[in-house]
């Protein structure tokens, strides 16, 4: 299914950005912290190409992890930035291979800019997942309407992130309801 058919459905959606390992030392504890996110049963997850390069090898692995394993449709975001075209090309092959649909962005803004582009979709919370919170078995989740970070462990992220997304549904209706009442 496509991103696009999936976002055009009438409810909300949750979906998680994961980063690929600097090291491959590092790679099982994401496959655990893709674990731990599938059991949210987001929309989708975007696995990121890697800003450098760096840390690219394993994005058409943990995408496809992901897709294939807990059935959460997956997407790749390659930023392409220090890749040859032929590499990126190499990269979309595979992906396809993989049975991963492609859709390239190559437009002249900047990072900054898309990433700023995406949270104006209104994605409520972000989870921050690095090398270091794998290795304390944790994650930290932003909520975006007021940047309060709370640490989550990896075995009760779903209860966490459903807590959070409760805690400001029912803030952002106290909040509502107290405007209509002072105008």
């Amino acid at each position: 299914m496509k991103i696009s058919d999936i976002l055009v459905e009438k409810t909300p959606h949750l979906s998680f950005e994961v980063f690929p390992p600097k090291t491959d030392a590092a790679y099982e504890g994401v496959l655990k912290a893709t674990e731990a996110i599938a059991e949210l049963k987001p929309s989708y997850m975007s696995v990121t190409y890697g800003a450098g390069g760096g840390t690219s090898k394993n994005t058409v692995k943990i995408a496809s992890h992901i897709k294939d394993k807990y059935n959460v449709p997956s997407l790749a975001h390659l930023t392409c930035v220090s890749s040859t075209k032929e590499e990126v090309h190499q990269v979309i092959d595979q992906l396809k291979a993989a049975g991963i649909r492609v859709k390239t962005d190559a437009t002249d803004k900047s990072p900054g800019f898309k990433f700023a582009e995406q949270e104006m979709r209104g994605i409520p919370v972000r989870i921050e997942c690095g090398p270091k919170d794998i290795e304390a078995n944790q994650a930290v989740v932003v909520r975006r309407d007021t940047r309060e970070k709370t640490v989550v462990s990896l075995d009760n992220l779903a209860q966490g992130v459903q807590e959070i997304l409760d805690t400001m549904q029912k803030e952002m209706l106290e909040r509502a309801r107290a405007h209509r009442d002072a105008h």
